[in-house]
Parts: structure tokens; sequence; C-alpha cells
């Protein structure tokens, strides 16, 4: 059993809508990203987000990420192609639509950003050159709540940027290397106000560093060679492990272990493990089963689980999921409404 543990600074699992976040396991946590304010800028603490991990969220969009709505299928949002210009996927179900978009060149103009309990969308805009010109976090209804403006590069790398939300304005230095960026934030006045640092290789971000007044702390390790490319999250008293079997990584298991709670690991067996009963409290796990296209169709936590049933399209990409509830009445598993999912992939000029 080969044993990988991963630590990330965002919630692990949101929902995909009212209903399914009810469903999330695991404990919920404020986000440890806000920084401590400035004296022009006093009052209560607010979430501030790094741009170079939004930025690299943008340009380098995988698969399943622990900002993922906790049911909806790990690769909703790809087509699994390598041709990303004009790009367009969108996702509905009840009460919920999602949407990516790709530009010219296969560079992204919106994505779909995962936080707390909502989603926001990332928007890029591009100039003729292919260089950025603003990043921005705008809310479902289009509001741009949060902007990045890039003022100054050096050659092709962004060096300066100003960032702007609700009246607050930082500045931010960028000093890019190869295996590390360091991202300062400065109030107006030009007092040091937080520092990020990004560790990895070629823009790929294994870990984050913070530095405020109330000193520095880790936030994320990211882990690029698993079957499910994740990262999870530690925070205060509760740790996300994720747990391969050697012999068919199409079985994953997750925990999540609270004070240092601890549990034994096994194999699974030739089927699908049902998750034993959890006999500590502040313990929980659950297991994802995947096909032999790496596609998820089973979901078990220790008391219910879920089950995926694709429609394909004449490409073999598909166009309909539906997920069914389960239950455990008079020992057996009984099915519960099932939610629906239809997903839109097109091709093209805007």
């Amino acid at each position: 059993m080969k044993k990988t543990q991963f630590i990330f600074f965002f919630p692990l699992l949101v929902g995909l809508s009212v209903y399914l976040e009810s469903q999330t396991p695991g404990k919920r946590v404020q986000s440890p990203s806000g920084g401590a304010s400035s004296s022009q800028n006093a009052g209560a603490q607010k979430t501030v987000f790094p741009f170079f991990f939004l930025y690299s969220f943008g340009i380098t969009p995988s698969e399943w990420n622990p900002l993922w709505p906790a049911l909806l299928p790990p690769d909703s949002l790809t087509a699994n192609s390598q041709e990303r210009s004009y790009l367009q996927i969108t996702i509905t179900g009840k009460d919920l639509e999602y949407q990516l978009r790709f530009g010219k060149d296969g560079k992204p103009l919106k994505i779909p950003f995962f936080y707390g309990e909502s989603s926001q969308y990332l928007q890029f805009k591009w100039d003729s050159q292919g260089n950025l010109e603003k990043l921005s976090l705008s809310s479902n209804s289009g509001k741009e709540e949060t902007l990045y403006q890039v003022i100054q590069r050096e050659g092709e790398k962004i060096a300066e940027l100003v960032y702007q939300k609700e009246g607050e304005i930082f500045f931010i230095y960028l000093t890019i290397r190869s295996e590390e960026v360091e991202e300062v934030w400065y109030t107006p006045e030009g007092d040091p106000h937080i520092v990020f640092r990004f560790l990895g290789p070629a823009g790929l971000i294994y870990k984050i560093e913070q530095t405020s007044e109330e000193g520095t702390t880790d936030f994320l390790v990211r882990e690029y060679t698993s079957f499910l490319k994740p990262s999870f999250e530690a925070w205060k008293d509760t740790t996300y492990e994720v747990l391969y079997a050697k012999e068919n990584p199409r079985y994953v298991r997750m925990k999540a272990l609270q004070n240092g709670a601890s549990g034994e690991v096994q194999n699974p067996p030739g089927g699908m493990p049902l998750v034993e009963e959890q006999k500590k409290s502040k313990e929980e796990q659950w297991w994802y089963q995947y096909d032999e296209r790496g596609r998820l169709v089973r979901l078990v936590y220790p008391d219910r689980e879920y089950r995926y049933e694709y429609e394909d399209d004449r490409k073999g990409l598909w166009v309909r999921c539906r997920i069914t509830p389960y239950i455990p009445r008079l020992g057996g598993m009984v099915p519960l409404q099932p939610i629906e999912l239809t997903r839109v992939i097109s091709y093209g000029k805007e």
C-alpha cells in the first residue's frame, strides 16, 4: 500500500448545490489565507487570494482538485482532448450551471473557481500578444468582486500588479525564478502587508508559504503523479490523507483525521470495499471507485453511497450523468431520487 499525505489551503469538499452540500463529509473550516490588515485598512480581517495561485490554477486546469464540488464527476470540465482553442463546456443540473471557456490559442477566458460554500469564476483578459492584462474573480451573477491588474512586465514575466476589492487596494510584486515565485503585497503607503512564496518547478505549485505579522505558515503541498492528481488540506486539528492500492489504482481511499486520530489501512479486495463502521468519532473515511476509463462510478461514505451512470456522444465523451444516492435499510441499500447532470461540449470560434 502506497501512502501519500498532502496539504492544501482551501476547503476540501464543497457542495454541488444546496442538496449536495448537505451530503458533504469532513470538517468545514475557514480559509487561513487572510493576512493582517494595515492601520489604513483596519477592521474585519478579509480573505485575500494570492495572485500566482489563481493564475496557475487558471492556465493549468486539470480534472479533479480539492476545490471541486463533492459529487461532481472529476472529468466534468474536461473534454479529454488537447485541443482547447475556443473550447466551451457547460454542465447543468437542478439549480446549477458551470461553464468553462477557452479563447484563441487555448488561453482560458472563464473558469469555475469553487471556494467555501459558493462558486465563482476566474476571468482572464489577454492582449494581442497573448500577455495577461487582468484577472478577475467574479460571482455567478457576473459581478466583478476582485481584480488583479498587470501594470508592469519584465519581458514575458509579470512583475507588478495592483489588487482591488471593495475599495481596498494593494500593490503586488512578483519575483519569478525557476523553482520559486515570491509574491509580496504592499499597502498604498508602501508598508509590507503579506508575503507568499510558491515552491515547485515550471510553475507547478507544490507548496505555498504565507508570512504576515502573525508569522509563517505552510499551506499547500501538491502531487501531480497520482491517479487523481489530488491536493488535500491540513488546517488546525484536521488532516486529510489519500491512500492508494498498488494492485489497483482505481480504488482510492480518503481519510479525514482530527486531533491525531489514526486508523489501520487495509488493501481493498477484488470488489469495491465498503467503509467499515467508524470506531472513532473524530475520523471519517470514504472511497472512490473508477472504471477502466478513469470515470468515477461509485463514491462510498460510511452512511451512504452514490453510483454514477453515463451516456456518451459519438466521440465517446459523456453528455449525461445520473448520480443515484443509496442509503442502508433493512440489511440492503435503497436508492433515492437520482441527480441528473447534462454536459454540452463545443468547439469553434467565439
